[in-house]
């Protein structure tokens, strides 16, 4: 815990980077419908190779406690929980959109 505490302490920046949810979410709801027939079952198998990490994305779980007592594969529930940003730290954001509006260039 000492670690984590020094670690803390040195944090001066902290980036995230933010993902788009609602593909990740259709892939999820997809692949539950399809695992409820036998002929489809196959492909909710490959849908549901996904990595840890992309399932994470589905409702921007960030801890295992997020996870507790939910199947990645089919909890359609959000389970977060509210997560303290360090003190002291300044936290950075980068997100980004596809859009055919060119009218759109830049946000700040």
């Amino acid at each position: 815990m000492r670690v984590r505490a020094r670690a803390n302490r040195a944090a001066r920046r902290v980036p995230g980077l933010a993902a788009p949810r609602r593909a990740t979410k259709g892939v999820a709801v997809l692949s539950r419908a399809l695992a409820g027939v036998a002929e489809t079952r196959p492909f909710a198998f490959l849908l549901n190779e996904r990595s840890t990490g992309i399932k994470d994305l589905r409702h921007g779980y960030l801890t295992d406690d997020d996870w507790r007592d939910c199947d990645p594969d089919s909890c359609g529930v959000d389970h977060r929980r509210p997560i303290e940003l360090l003190p002291n730290v300044s936290h950075y954001v980068v997100a980004a959109i596809v859009t055919r509006d060119l009218r759109i260039r830049l946000a700040a």
